[in-house]
């Protein structure tokens, strides 16, 4: 913040025509405003999105926790190392009873699947896709490029007027 001064103090003349000596304009100082912080923070029940750490925000360090993983992930994801790098992680702020925080390193929610050609012998079928494609859309969001998107679907009746 910087205070700024306009003008110099001198005699200037008023609306109804006298002069009088004024002082400076000094505008009102803009309050700053502070950072949205939860209270207590427990990432299993505030579950803020894209929280990988467990400091109930989703920040850089989020995204630099999961670039960490992704490099640990790799081989697995490749079939190079058959023991899944997941089992093992635990963030700092996450209890190992807590999946939240797991959840979040999968922000695509893609999955090796039967689909893509796995099978349930392999290791990696139905672990999640831990990829630069994750950490390149939550980079994007720190800098408000991307949003994430909590998305819910409903089925609902035909109507008779449909044909069915």
């Amino acid at each position: 913040l910087a205070r700024v001064q306009l003008g110099a103090t001198r005699r200037r003349r008023l609306v109804e025509g006298s002069f009088d000596w004024l002082a400076p304009i000094n505008p009102p100082e803009a309050l700053v405003p502070s950072r949205r912080r939860l209270e207590s923070c427990d990432p299993c029940s505030q579950k803020v999105r894209g929280d990988v750490n467990g400091d109930c925000r989703f920040d850089v360090a989020d995204v630099t926790e999961m670039q960490s993983l992704a490099t640990k992930y790799s081989p697995f994801t490749s079939g190079a190392i058959p023991d899944n790098p997941l089992d093992e992680w635990q963030s700092a702020g996450c209890g190992s009873n807590c999946g939240w925080c797991r959840e979040q390193l999968n922000p695509s929610l893609d999955f090796f699947d039967n689909r893509a050609g796995y099978s349930s012998p392999d290791p990696r079928f139905g672990q999640p896709v831990i990829n630069a494609k994750d950490i390149i859309g939550g980079s994007r969001t720190t800098q408000f490029q991307n949003r994430f998107l909590d998305v819910t679907a409903d089925c609902v009746a035909s109507h008779p007027d449909l044909g069915a």
